[in-house]
């Protein structure tokens, strides 16, 4: 805009104080309707808004003004507590310098920009509108991000932000050099793209995990989305583990993705781990798992007092429900080698297939003091029950350190019965045919044993 002489309009004020301001801005080419409690950004309707300015300057097509303060709640729900910032617009891009805002339940402190070609830009502000953002430090309570992505409401985690940036549409975005810590132990340092927002579920990511330090307490304390707030539920034999730094890659939408991950334990060892899974509305459809620890330290990461040690392994877990001929979940593991129980355990093979409630299981262990072959079933539903058929055809109980007395070895063949875990509400019953007990060098032949024990 120029003035009559030539010169570009002016206008300045050094103040500008605004109480209970209602802004609306519609647009009437636009006729669809996002889900409640969202913003459109296409029908923002701002309420009891107070606002404090200073240094106001319009020159020509540009404003820049100091905003000191500003409150207001959106119809949506969302509510801007306190904000500040060092702000220029003109028809390409606003600009928020030493921003610093409370919302509904977060602190942001960020420089930020919007850039678009001209005013229209804003029309279609999910794919024409570049932004661009650094953060400095902040809390983020993902619920926040309910507001514009409506997903995000069952997810209320409060993110300590220490750094990054973020560039790009909203359908685009990319983040990059975050550095984000949450709960008492977590903490994520890396880059990640989203593609397909605000559409979470259909969303294209990809994340470069440069080190994910996860603490278990923490994690199943996150929230993840869905209808309502859930969590992951963690096995009992890993609520106590240590925390674990991770490092590796991940591709794919929320429920059809591949992830490749290296785990580091804070000492020593590695496990290489690599996930490809799908799901269809919460439904397990398709996973694959393989995995390779070395020298792996059980002891460190599950507390076990010293019971178990190193392993090293390789195995891996499949399903695939797409196929016509698929008959379950199949499991294999292949242990080199295991600390436990302060023996060193080489050559074990563990196979299974879970088909509903069922599993049918081989267990093989080619060690050199102890050989043996464990094959059955076990029906898991309500309280586990087993079926097991044994050969054992070597087992020198003193140097496995399962016998303190007499130089003891046994070979012996049978069939094994036991229902639950817990050894005091366990029932048992123990068949065991061609034995041979051995103590020093002498050997006592048993042509059957039974051992019961019902509750």
């Amino acid at each position: 805009a120029s003035s009559p002489g030539g010169k570009p309009f002016r206008l300045n004020f050094r103040r500008i104080n605004l109480s209970h301001v209602h802004f609306i801005l519609h647009n009437e080419n636009y006729t669809d309707t996002l889900e409640p409690h969202t913003i459109d950004f296409n029908d923002l309707d701002m309420r009891h808004v107070n606002i404090q300015i200073k240094k106001f300057n319009l020159t020509g097509g540009t404003l820049h003004f100091v905003i000191t303060n500003l409150n207001g709640i959106e119809r949506s729900g969302f509510q801007i507590k306190k904000l500040k910032t060092d702000m220029t617009i003109n028809p390409r891009h606003f600009s928020f310098k030493n921003t610093y805002v409370e919302t509904n339940h977060s602190v942001i402190r960020v420089n930020y920009e919007m850039q678009g070609a001209d005013w229209g830009s804003y029309r279609d502000y999910y794919d024409s509108v570049k932004m661009v953002a650094k953060f400095g430090p902040s809390v983020l309570d993902m619920s926040d991000l309910g507001y514009f992505s409506s997903v995000m409401f069952t997810m209320p985690n409060k993110l300590k932000i220490l750094g990054g940036s973020a560039e790009g549409p909203l359908i685009d975005l990319h983040s990059k050099n975050l550095d984000v810590k949450y709960g008492e132990k977590t903490h994520f340092m890396g880059d990640v793209a989203f593609k397909g927002l605000p559409d979470f579920y259909n969303s294209d990511i990809h994340a470069n995990i440069k080190k994910l330090m996860v603490s278990f307490p923490d994690l199943k304390s996150f929230g993840l989305p869905g209808d309502s707030t859930w969590h992951l539920t963690l096995p009992d034999a890993i609520k106590g583990f240590k925390p674990m730094e991770f490092s590796g890659i991940f591709n794919g939408k929320y429920g059809d993705f591949f992830t490749k991950l290296n785990i580091h334990p804070e000492d020593h060892g590695l496990l290489d781990l690599g996930i490809a899974l799908k799901t269809n509305k919460d439904a397990l459809v398709r996973i694959k798992l393989n995995m390779k620890g070395t020298d792996f330290p059980l002891n460190e990461i599950m507390n076990s007092s010293g019971m178990l040690g190193d392993a090293s392994f390789q195995g891996s877990v499949s399903l695939n429900k797409e196929m016509p001929d698929s008959t379950g979940m199949r499991l294999k593991l292949d242990v080199g080698r295991i600390y436990a129980h302060s023996y060193i355990y080489h050559d074990i093979n563990f196979t299974g297939l879970m088909n509903h409630d069922t599993l049918k299981t081989s267990l093989k262990i080619h060690d050199p003091h102890l050989n043996m072959m464990l094959n059955g079933f076990a029906n898991l539903r309500n309280k586990p029950a087993f079926h097991l058929k044994l050969a054992m055809r070597k087992a020198d109980f003193d140097t496995l350190n399962w016998w303190t007395g007499k130089d003891f070895h046994l070979e012996t063949f049978g069939n094994i019965y036991f229902r639950g875990f817990d050894p005091d509400s366990l029932s048992a019953r123990v068949f065991l045919t061609n034995s041979q007990l051995k103590f020093g060098k002498q050997t006592y032949p048993v042509k059957k044993i039974s051992l019961e024990k019902y509750i």
